[in-house]
């Protein structure tokens, strides 16, 4: 998890999700779940807190839903240089949840993000690609 930490910390979005992908894609597409233990699927005590933090890191650097400041009312969203061609989730704050769905279509990402009420975003692009918000 420390690797996966700082791959997140320095802007690796696309080794992380290579990572991720390779040691957790296989466990949540056979349980609909990830645990701590990828080794042996047969004696894994399924801690799913300890693989939170994978959830996280899905949220935060490759959806894009990079802070959350329920305080001041402000989300941070940032697009990184990702292979992926789309990705969406949602993520509760304030009563509501903040909703992102992305996909590239050729040299655009076209975006829909939903707010709780009240909030507004900084929205930082950190790919090649033009943003287009619908």
């Amino acid at each position: 998890m420390l690797r996966l930490e700082l791959l997140a910390r320095y802007h690796y979005e696309k080794e992380l999700s290579s990572e991720i992908k390779k040691y957790f894609y296989d466990m949540a597409a056979s349980t609909g779940t990830l645990w701590e233990n990828t080794y042996d699927n047969k004696r894994a005590s399924c801690n799913h807190g300890f693989t939170s933090f994978v959830a996280h890191l899905l949220n935060s650097n490759i959806l894009g839903i990079r802070q959350i400041d329920n305080q001041n009312k402000k989300i941070k969203i940032v697009f990184s240089d990702l292979s992926l061609k789309k990705c969406k989730g949602a993520i509760a704050a304030g009563g509501e949840k903040i909703c992102l769905c992305w996909k590239k279509n050729k040299n655009i990402i076209e975006y829909t993000l939903k707010l709780p009420n009240g909030y507004s975003a900084q929205i930082i692009n950190r790919t090649k690609l033009n943003l287009f918000k619908n």
